[in-house]
């Protein structure tokens, strides 16, 4: 009788061990996973913020009192149809400094790795997508504001910091 309790204790400890190894593993996941923000039909996960950004393949207007800033991300497209990140509104983009934006440059397919125009982002598909702007130069970069063109009353800001 000691001889089947020892037994079964034996292996309720190695039962009990192989569930909490699977717990630990499928709640790093979940961190993993919460790492990027849900944005209507697409996840974005920013990669790179610079202040100031030095592309240089946009035009730029030359202001006085401003730098130009950049925000990379990698953006899944969770939606059932074909997204031009480029240019397009399907997904609209602006880097935001404490609540005010300023718009795109224009041109954003000329930066470096960002998809051209008319080049589709597939349901499922991850690309890389650089927003530049400019903005005063005592602001940073705080967040990004998002709003989609499947629904007009949708907006989202996202913290870069």
């Amino acid at each position: 009788m000691k001889k089947t309790i020892s037994a079964l204790a034996a292996v309720s400890a190695m039962f009990l061990a192989s569930c909490s190894g699977t717990e630990t593993d499928s709640s790093q996941s979940q961190e993993t996973a919460q790492a990027g923000y849900e944005v209507g039909d697409f996840l974005l996960n920013v990669v790179d913020v610079a202040d100031p950004s030095s592309v240089t393949e946009v035009e730029m207007p030359d202001y006085e009192g401003r730098k130009q800033v950049s925000v990379t991300a990698d953006v899944t497209n969770n939606s059932e149809e074909g997204v031009d990140l480029a240019c397009s509104t399907d997904l609209e983009v602006q880097i935001a400094s404490n609540g005010s934006a300023w718009g795109n440059v224009g041109y954003l397919e000329r930066v470096p790795d960002n998809p051209q125009c008319g080049d589709l982002i597939a349901p499922g598909e991850t690309k890389q997508m650089t927003w530049v702007s400019l903005m005063p130069e005592e602001a940073q970069p705080t967040d990004l504001f998002v709003q989609l063109a499947s629904d007009p009353n949708f907006f989202e800001e996202v913290p870069l910091r």
